[in-house]
């Protein structure tokens, strides 16, 4: 069904995985290989071994996030193995009236030894092939792009940067959506199932945007236990 839709990527997540310190169960990828868009896959990686069982499963990409509080030079060492191009950074943040604050473990725990900006600036340095913008605050609640966060995000041509949050297909052809100069791709996951019958509607907007994040049914579960 998904690649039916002809979306240019597939992110798929497993958002509890580093918060209880266990391996991704991925092997229902191996169904499809050969039969979806090119996959980016997160969860649990913390060193190069992790790295490559996540490729062996099929992905062309992987995602990483928590274990860089813990040794950024991460980064540097799968971009080394792997390319660049096959390197994702997540990073997830909380707005609210506190400002931004910056998250990991899926919004649970909030990180004090460095603000988003400077995490993000950080993060570019080291030119992985995609960075991610993850508003958890938005997730799932249809409210849309975070217009006032966006324009403080710096423009980069090192890497893509990527927005996830809130964002319906309804606002892709917006005046604010096409003054967006910073962003290079997006996110959408609740709307999707929204509109998922309505595949004309899909086909209509591609160029709009150019990712889609599914999470796994299991990591869904184990978020409500």
């Amino acid at each position: 069904k998904f690649a039916s839709y002809d979306f240019d990527e597939i992110l798929i997540e497993d958002t509890i995985a580093s918060y209880y310190g266990m391996k991704s169960n991925l092997n229902f990828v191996k169904e499809f290989n050969g039969y979806l868009p090119p996959l980016t896959i997160g969860g649990g990686i913390k060193n190069i071994k992790d790295a490559e069982n996540i490729f062996k499963f099929g992905a062309d990409k992987i995602c990483i996030n928590t274990f860089l509080f813990e040794n950024i030079n991460l980064i540097s060492d799968l971009i080394n193995v792997f390319g660049a191009q096959a390197i994702t950074v997540s990073i997830q943040i909380i707005t609210n009236k506190n400002g931004i604050q910056l998250r990991r473990f899926y919004g649970r725990e909030i990180v004090k030894k460095i603000n988003f900006l400077e995490w993000l600036n950080k993060i570019i340095e080291y030119s992985p092939g995609e960075i991610i913008i993850n508003n958890v605050s938005r997730d799932g609640t249809l409210k849309g792009i975070d217009y006032e966060l966006i324009k403080k995000l710096p423009y980069t041509q090192s890497t893509r940067m990527l927005y996830g949050g809130g964002i319906r297909f309804k606002e892709l052809n917006n005046e604010l959506f096409k003054k967006i100069n910073n962003i290079d791709g997006y996110l959408i996951s609740k709307d999707f199932y929204e509109y998922s019958k309505q595949k004309n509607y899909l086909s209509k907007n591609k160029e709009s945007f150019n990712s889609l994040n599914i999470k796994k049914i299991r990591s869904i579960i184990k978020n409500k236990i």
